[in-house]
């Protein structure tokens, strides 16, 4: 993570398998866990999204009343609302100015 983080790449966290835990409160210390040791790692704390792929792929293979529970429409709205058509352009633009910046600050007597 702290190499993507020096690339200057957006991070988010997903925290699968959550319906293994057993209630809330253990969901909340493994979110804070998580947030916690991202922060001492990277300076910051990203976007963290518990979720349950299984749960979510049962409700998109019929189930819609698992959907809720498997805690994907957050993920999926911030995905839709980040990789918007504006969004898009702008990290494909970026990206490369990124990776130059980069490599300028890290190697800075090579020109």
């Amino acid at each position: 993570m702290e190499l993507i983080r020096d690339w200057g790449k957006k991070v988010l966290i997903v925290i699968n398998k959550i319906d293994l835990l057993e209630n809330e409160p253990d969901v909340q210390q493994v979110i804070q866990f998580v947030a916690e040791n991202a922060r001492l790692s990277l300076g910051i704390t990203p976007e963290i999204f518990p979720v349950s792929s299984r749960l979510a792929l049962r409700a998109k293979q019929g189930e819609p009343g698992v959907w809720n529970e498997s805690r994907f429409e957050p993920l999926e709205t911030y995905i839709r609302q980040s990789l918007d058509e504006k969004s898009r352009l702008q990290l494909k633009l970026l990206n490369p100015l990124g990776v130059g910046q980069h490599l300028t600050e890290r190697y800075p007597g090579y020109h």
